[in-house]
């Protein structure tokens, strides 16, 4: 099987509604980095913060632990989603939208 790479090419700079679909499958690219960065994060920082919080005598960081456990998948879906639409190309309206949507 052999790849034909100007066709590929040639598919990726089909243009939709102002961008390419290359600039299409870079920006899904970085959504699904992101949403894996957040919650890799989410899991060092809580691992972290637990073991400081078992040493500790007060309760103020047992529940800043348990408020960022609390984080959801949804809250990174979001977050990661805003900013891998920020290259886009997209008509004033549907950035208004998104902004006020995510922001």
């Amino acid at each position: 099987m052999e790849i034909n790479f100007e066709s590929l090419k040639s598919l990726l700079s089909v243009q939709l509604f102002n961008n390419t679909l290359q600039d299409y499958l870079i920006s899904s690219l970085f959504l699904t980095g992101l949403i894996l960065l957040f919650m890799i994060t989410k899991q060092v920082i809580l691992f972290r913060l637990r073991k400081f919080a078992e040493k500790t005598p007060n309760d103020f960081d047992d529940l800043l632990v348990n408020a960022l456990a609390k984080i959801g998948p949804s809250v990174f879906v979001v977050t990661s989603l805003y900013l891998a639409t920020l290259p886009l190309e997209l008509q004033p309206n549907v950035r208004s939208l998104i902004h006020y949507v995510f922001v």
